[in-house]
């Protein structure tokens, strides 16, 4: 059986609507989360037995509900501290230390945590706004001027502008850039 395609041919011919999802998809893509609207979305992930777990944010406002998935579990917030680059961890103990806490690690497993958590920041960032309306603006130019030439197996780009000059899904180099301050590297 065919694996069918991912898009539609109704998907090629875009109007305003569609240039700005797809520049908002490329941008989202490229790094890693959705950055804006400030949202609130709940992660299955996986530990590794730190203190340290990571969530695929970088503008973390709020964390929910924590609960360890071995036997639903939920963990008391007032244990656990997190930053506003999605790195939650227990708290380590406060002096005089006469009452360890009885966890200070994530267990280690695939999926073992569930996290709901408040992210994304309330208004899309200028800089962000100002790549994707260049995106949407090139992305109807870079379409219809890449041409491809295929024999066999073989497939060229002639002319156009997808290949030449930029990286990922279309985004040039200072577009590339500017994104890094927003783009979770992993």
């Amino acid at each position: 059986m065919a694996t069918p395609p991912l898009i539609e041919p109704s998907d090629l011919t875009l109007d305003a609507a569609g240039q700005a999802a797809y520049a908002s998809a490329w941008v989202r893509a490229y790094c890693g989360w959705h950055i804006a609207p400030s949202q609130d979305d709940t992660f299955t992930l996986d530990t590794d037995g730190g203190r340290l777990v990571m969530l695929p944010t970088l503008f973390m406002t709020a964390l929910g509900d924590v609960v360890l998935t071995a036997d639903a579990s939920i963990i008391d917030p007032t244990l656990l501290s997190f930053s506003l680059a999605g790195m939650v961890a227990y708290k380590a103990p406060a002096p005089p230390f006469t009452v360890p806490p009885a966890v200070t690690h994530w267990p280690v497993g695939f999926q073992t945590v569930t996290m709901s958590i408040t992210h994304g920041y309330a208004t899309v960032p200028d800089a962000v706004k100002g790549v994707a309306v260049s995106v949407a603006k090139r992305l109807p130019a870079q379409l219809a001027m890449t041409t491809l030439e295929t024999a066999g197996l073989v497939t060229k780009e002639l002319g156009g502008t997808l290949g030449g000059g930029f990286g990922f899904a279309g985004l040039t180099v200072a577009e590339q850039a500017v994104l890094n301050r927003y783009r979770i590297v992993t």
